[in-house]
C-alpha cells in the first residue's frame, strides 16, 4: 500500500501536493454595511388636495323611501344621472352651479353630485338619507361647502 501511495505522489508536482495538504478555506464573516448619511423617512401617502370654498349653502335632506311624498315623486330608485340614490354619497344639486359628478365636501364628509330636484336652485343642496324620519330630524341648515382642488369647474 505504501508503494502505491509513493507512485501516486511521485507523479504530482510540488504545487499540487501543497494545495492538497492545505486545510479548507473558511467562509468570510459577513461585513456590516452602514450608510454614510442619515436615512430620511419618506412619506409615501399622497397629499390631501386643498379644499376650495363654494360659499355658504342651504342644506336639506331627502329620503329614498319609494312612495309619493314630499321627498320624491314616488320613484326613488334612480337619480337624474342614472345612479341609485345612496345615503352618505348622493346629493341633489343645481347642475348649473355644481356639475354632476363633482365631489362636494359638506361638514367634512365627501358626497357626489348625482341628482337634482325642482326646488334645488343656486346655493342649495339636498342630501340623501335612508328614511323620511331621518330627513325630518336632520332638517334644514346653512354651512360652507367645498370642492377638492382640481375638481370639476364650479
Amino acid at each position: 500500500m505504501i508503494a502505491a501511495a509513493s507512485i501516486i505522489l511521485a507523479g504530482m508536482s510540488a504545487a499540487t501536493l501543497a494545495f492538497a495538504s492545505e486545510p479548507e478555506a473558511q467562509p468570510e464573516e459577513p461585513v456590516a454595511i452602514t450608510c454614510a448619511t442619515a436615512c430620511e423617512e419618506v412619506n409615501t401617502e399622497p397629499e390631501e388636495p386643498e379644499l376650495i370654498s363654494l360659499g355658504v349653502y342651504t342644506i336639506t335632506h331627502y329620503c329614498k323611501e319609494n312612495y309619493p311624498h314630499i321627498c320624491n315623486d314616488g320613484d326613488a330608485t334612480q337619480t337624474a344621472t342614472g345612479t341609485v340614490p345612496t345615503a352618505g354619497r348622493t346629493i341633489a344639486v343645481d347642475p348649473s352651479a355644481i356639475p354632476y359628478g363633482t365631489e362636494v365636501v359638506i361638514d367634512g364628509h365627501v358626497y357626489v353630485a348625482e341628482d337634482c330636484g325642482g326646488a334645488i336652485k343656486g346655493n342649495r343642496i339636498d342630501i340623501v338619507v335612508d328614511t323620511h324620519a331621518e330627513a325630518l330630524q336632520l332638517g334644514k341648515y346653512t354651512t360652507e361647502v367645498f370642492v377638492k382642488d382640481g375638481e370639476a369647474d364650479v
